[in-house]
């Protein structure tokens, strides 16, 4: 059936030469002898109506001894028929889609990234067959195949660049269908709104600091974005699931060529000033680093007289005591700065810098009940306000403009409890100070 498709047959000896251009009107037998080991190409005429093959025939089938591969067309272009002629042998339609004899039709398995390995099919009597990396092998039937080698990545994927979960050491194989097995290695995302993707791997989206990890090809350029309006300082991304600290990524893309898994954390910048910040057993942050966000960060200042204070700019000299761990969330700068105690001051009180040029105008902070304990930068000069009353505000139990070696008091003036509150001015040194009011 449909034997006037087939008008053009084709050998190829270096390049593709015509054989025959036959009547397309007319049934013929042609024989032709063609050298043992030529590649052959069967092509029809355009198609106008399927009639021997169409897109349900494409495959590659064992026939009369030959492999194969049929590339069955739509209505209105050309089919095409390739084997290499190592044998005589008899190529017939017997009915669409379907050579004579006993055909078999073929899958391929393939490997990417330099999976290897050995098919084994579940009919022993048909044997094994070896997968070389980067090969490809031809198979009839169901079975099992075993990998002697993930190739470049430590993993491998079935049929899909990315997964949840990674093939085991044997792979099922069903045989009803092309199989490509690829390299890959695990790549885990955190950070609030990261996220990573590339060609053939839809997004792996860290949308919380619980981190998202999924597997993918080796080989793959993958591409490093943020998901949402939630800025993120920039990248991190290291083979080492314990490290989160460092210089962020340069560029957005990154290709995974080594066996090794792949850790990308949205990250925020982190300045120090004096201060010591370690995480988990052995991580190290130094100045400026880019630290993963939800990264727990433990604290210790420069000197028992000083504490690890939160500032907003690089010139603040009065912060807010961070305690001695901070959880990362967004960029953040820390400075080792004097210990000045305000638990027993009213949570009205407040301390200031003084501005020279302008008093009043520098860094203000109000010890509420979460603000009890400050630091400030030794010289500073530092501006108390106590509680509306008829007190003195008094630093380390003293209250006298004097210098006090450890410290000194400008000035110290008591409250009316009307309205003029108490107020003491004092040169931060090198030493913790406590404030009372008395």
């Amino acid at each position: 059936p449909g034997a006037t498709e087939y008008t053009q047959v084709a050998m190829k000896s270096g390049s593709w030469k015509d054989l025959l251009l036959a009547d397309n009107t007319t049934v013929k037998i042609e024989q032709y002898e063609i050298g043992q080991g030529y590649d052959v190409r069967l092509i029809s005429a355009v198609n106008t109506n399927d009639t021997a093959l169409d897109a349900a025939g494409t495959g590659t089938y064992t026939v009369d001894g030959l492999t194969v591969t049929v590339t069955g067309a739509a209505t209105g272009t050309n089919d095409q028929i390739d084997f290499n002629l190592s044998k005589d042998a008899t190529l017939y339609l017997k009915t669409k889609n379907t050579f004579d004899g006993t055909p078999t039709k073929q899958y391929s398995i393939k490997s990417e990234g330099g999976v290897a390995g050995t098919f084994a099919y579940s009919d022993s009597a048909k044997g094994t067959v070896e997968l070389a990396a980067n090969k490809t092998i031809l198979i009839s039937g169901a079975g099992t195949f075993t990998v002697s080698d993930t190739g470049v990545g430590n993993s491998v994927l079935k049929d899909v660049k990315k997964g949840t979960t990674a093939e085991g050491n044997t792979i099922t194989i069903a045989g009803t269908a092309n199989v490509t097995l690829y390299s890959a290695n695990k790549v885990t995302v955190a950070g609030t709104n990261a996220q990573v993707s590339g060609t053939g791997v839809a997004a792996i989206k860290a949308t919380n600091t619980t981190p998202v990890a999924a597997y993918v090809a080796t080989g793959v350029e993958l591409t490093v974005a943020e998901d949402s309006t939630t800025a993120l300082g920039g990248f991190l991304k290291f083979d080492n699931e314990d490290t989160k600290a460092g210089a962020k990524m340069t560029g957005t893309t990154f290709t995974m060529n080594d066996e090794k898994d792949v850790y990308v954390y949205g990250a925020h910048k982190v300045e120090l000033d004096g201060v010591t910040a370690t995480y988990g057993t052995n991580g190290t942050v130094s100045d400026g680093d880019y630290v993963a966000e939800g990264t727990a960060l433990a604290l210790a200042a420069a000197n028992s007289y000083e504490v690890v204070v939160t500032i907003a700019a690089a010139n603040d000299v009065v912060g807010v005591s961070a305690g001695t761990t901070a959880t990362i969330s967004t960029a953040t700068s820390f400075a080792s700065f004097t210990k000045v105690d305000g638990s027993a001051l009213d949570d009205t009180a407040t301390v200031q810098a003084m501005n020279e040029i302008l008093e009043g105008s520098g860094t203000k902070i109000t010890l509420n009940s979460t603000n009890k304990i400050v630091g400030v930068k030794a010289g500073t000069k530092l501006i108390v306000l106590g509680k509306d009353e008829n007190t003195t505000v008094k630093v380390n139990g003293k209250s006298d403009a004097a210098d006090h070696t450890d410290f000194k008091i400008l000035s110290a003036s008591a409250g009316d409890g009307s309205g003029t509150l108490p107020k003491t001015v004092v040169e931060v040194r090198t030493t913790a100070l406590i404030l009372t009011q008395a």
